[in-house]
């Protein structure tokens, strides 16, 4: 494979990724506000879940690929992106205020969950019995979020689609563009031979699936239906991209002599986080604090738990050294340094955004010089 066609495949894989991320999120929030569940549990598992789908799709692809440190690498490196550079442009565009429930409950639990990761790797990886391990912890997590989501009042019933009608239909249009573009990648990719027909294909009839759902959904028909069926027509894009994708990845560090671990923090890292980017900055930007914050902790819950859980759980991972004295350290430090600021003041300010984002910078310098 030719450096060009590596990144005709990734870029195809990618945007397709987001789209069906997207597709994945909004009917999944559909769904869950027309039964009435709560913004910040919506944020804490519906759409965490549906954010995290592709780090999910892409380090089960990588595993099963004999391509584990692409795997972790991406995890880890998802997350960091999520603190730093998510709440940190988030923080920019609107100061925000946090629940007492994610600072007494979900960031510890989330800190929690990055140390277990360390302790567990320290052995040089995750067995299928550390793995499992983490899968019971997400079921546990998960169901004393909807236990505690039923003692909540249910006040009122706010969407992370809070959008204008002409807010719907530009977010249908780059959906559609974005479609175009990634099967156009994918089809140059397939005529090359660096991508399967019978996958092209499958990728080319979900994202038709999804922008059909989506139509039904902006037109107000069956809601429940179409919102469902929007979310099982983006996984189903999130799963086929996924696999372009990691081609991709993998043909491009074989080019440019860089670590599957480097592609996994940084390109990788970058093209999954796209879907938590912009649900906390939507989110954000309407007011709602609850889900920008939110999204990205049960984001990064979800990512270890479910994703690191799962994978290793199906196959063995082994875990680069240097990620756990370096990566995992800046995951574990921001984190931490997270907890008290929001713990004091109940807020994310814009101060601590530029701080987030100086931080992420700093760190992408050190990924980059590490080559």
């Amino acid at each position: 494979m030719s450096l060009a066609l590596a990144i005709v495949l990734f870029l195809g894989g990618l945007v397709a990724l987001v789209v069906g991320g997207d597709g994945m999120v909004r009917g999944a929030a559909k769904a869950a506000h027309i039964s009435g569940i709560s913004p910040l549990v919506v944020g804490l598992t519906v759409v965490a879940f549906g954010t995290s789908a592709p780090e999910l799709a892409v380090s089960l692809t990588s595993g099963l690929a004999d391509m584990a440190p692409l795997a972790v690498g991406n995890v880890v490196g998802s997350n960091i992106f999520n603190i730093l550079l998510i709440l940190g442009i988030s923080a920019l565009l609107q100061r925000m205020t946090v629940e007492t429930r994610l600072v007494r409950v979900d960031l510890p639990i989330m800190i929690g969950a990055f140390v277990l990761l360390l302790l567990l790797a320290l052995d040089g990886g995750l067995s299928q019995g550390d793995g499992l391990l983490l899968c019971a912890l997400l079921a546990l997590y998960v169901g004393l979020t909807v236990l505690g989501a039923q003692r909540e009042r249910k006040a009122r019933l706010a969407s992370v689609e809070q959008a204008t009608e002409d807010e719907e239909e530009a977010l249908g249009r780059m959906d559609l563009a974005l479609s175009v573009l990634g099967l156009l990648c994918v089809g140059i990719a397939w005529q090359q031979g660096a991508f399967s027909g019978f996958k092209a294909g499958g990728l080319a009839a979900a994202l038709a699936a999804y922008l059909a759902f989506a139509a039904l959904a902006a037109a107000g028909r069956a809601p429940m239906a179409t919102a469902i069926a929007m979310f099982v027509a983006g996984l189903g894009v999130v799963v086929l991209s996924a696999d372009a994708m990691v081609t991709g990845a993998a043909g491009l560090a074989r080019m440019l002599g860089m670590s599957e671990t480097v592609i996994g923090l940084t390109i990788v890292a970058a093209g999954t986080s796209l879907p938590e980017l912009v649900t906390s900055v939507a989110a954000a930007r309407q007011g709602e604090a609850d889900i920008a914050v939110g999204n990205v902790v049960g984001s990064n819950i979800f990512n270890v738990l479910c994703i690191c859980g799962i994978t290793s759980a199906i196959v063995p991972l082994p875990v680069d050294p240097a990620l756990l004295r370096f990566d995992v350290a800046v995951m574990i430090g921001a984190a931490v340094a997270l907890w008290p600021l929001v713990a004091r003041t109940k807020a994310i300010g814009r101060g601590a955004g530029i701080a987030m984002l100086l931080g992420f910078a700093g760190y992408m310098t050190a990924i980059l010089l590490r080559g």
